[in-house]
């Protein structure tokens, strides 16, 4: 019998086939075994057969047979994983690349996951504005959310900017102070305490001083327009690291490596690459795969067929073989109220 499977195995995929179909019912895994019973499985000769036949069937019986040694031989081939130790760790170009264990479809929504993560966390994340026009009134979402330090420093530079503007008096609390001055026909707002008292006492009033000024309320608008979208990337940011976390099971979700290398003009360069370490992903990625039939599909080998670590975590989490992670978010998406306030009050006289 043993001299028959050789035969077979040399007669190429069509007799394997034929064979597995008419003696065993088309069940692989049994004529695995058999070769196994005769000791041919750890023949080059036959290894070289069966890799090619049967790649994904052969590596599935392999990593059954001895998880350790089958990950350590697949993810070797891999030029975007090291392994040190006991661990493995996946080297990204850029931290924004955290976005490959994201979902890249939730939804149809205009941002998937996969997108705002690699827009929060790019390079040039911090002009990534989700939002637009947030600012519907200027009192309501700015004045009232002000420190009275920051009441009194807008005070001043609006004061500044109105001194020799002859105001309407337009309010009952303008036409008093107006009367107060001497004229009534105008209000005289260089003394910024006096448009303090003006800010505290009367809303309507004070929005009379804003409507009056252009450079201020311009700045107060981008102030608020920053401050709603740095707080709600920066609550992203938090819930993109803690999920990367989550899934991967680490405690530390990356860290920025340097390496200085030398072209051939004796130039060095700096390379900046972001490591984390997916030691315990890589088994949970690894029997996902080996349990989808449609991956166990020997027409192609799937860990060589996908170029690299990072291409084949991509795709599975595409193909839904595991599950990416989804940052939550409702239809009506806002930022943290408290967040925003304390943007508001710490960026402020960055603008005012």
């Amino acid at each position: 019998m043993k001299e028959r499977i050789i035969s077979i195995l040399q007669g190429g995929s069509g007799q394997v086939e034929d064979f597995i179909n008419r003696y065993m019912y088309g069940d692989k895994d049994s004529f695995f075994d058999l070769v196994e019973k005769f000791g041919l499985l750890q023949n080059s000769e036959t290894y070289e057969s069966l890799i090619e036949m049967f790649p994904m069937t052969y590596l599935r019986k392999s990593y059954i047979d001895n998880r350790e040694k089958t990950i350590d031989n697949i993810v070797s081939t891999y030029s975007d994983i090291t392994k040190k130790g006991d661990k493995y760790f996946l080297t990204l170009g850029e931290r924004a690349d955290l976005s490959t264990f994201f979902k890249s479809d939730d939804g149809n929504r205009e941002h998937s996951s996969s997108d705002m993560v690699k827009n929060i966390l790019s390079e040039d994340g911090d002009w990534f504005e989700p939002f637009s026009d947030v600012t519907s009134s200027i009192y309501d979402d700015i004045i009232e959310e002000l420190n009275n330090e920051n009441k009194f420093h807008l005070a001043k530079s609006l004061s500044k900017e109105l001194t020799g503007e002859l105001i309407s008096p337009e309010t009952e609390l303008l036409e008093n102070i107006a009367k107060d001055q001497g004229h009534p026909d105008y209000v005289d707002v260089k003394d910024p305490l006096l448009v303090m008292d003006i800010l505290e006492e009367d809303k309507e009033s004070f929005n009379v001083l804003l409507d009056e000024s252009s450079e201020t309320s311009g700045e107060l608008y981008s102030l608020h327009n920053n401050a709603y979208n740095t707080a709600y990337t920066d609550e992203k940011y938090n819930e993109i690291m803690s999920e990367v976390k989550h899934l991967l099971e680490i405690d530390n979700s990356g860290d920025w490596e340097t390496k200085t290398i030398t072209n051939n003009k004796g130039e060095e360069k700096t390379i900046y690459n972001y490591i984390v370490e997916v030691t315990k992903f890589i088994p949970h990625l690894f029997s996902s795969i080996f349990n989808d039939d449609y991956q166990l599909d020997d027409y192609r080998n799937v860990f060589e067929y996908h170029g690299d670590f990072e291409d084949l975590t991509k795709e599975m989490i595409t193909d839904e073989v595991v599950e990416g992670l989804s940052l939550s978010r409702s239809y009506y998406d806002y930022a943290d109220h408290t967040l925003v306030r304390k943007y508001l009050n710490d960026m402020f006289t960055d603008y005012v």
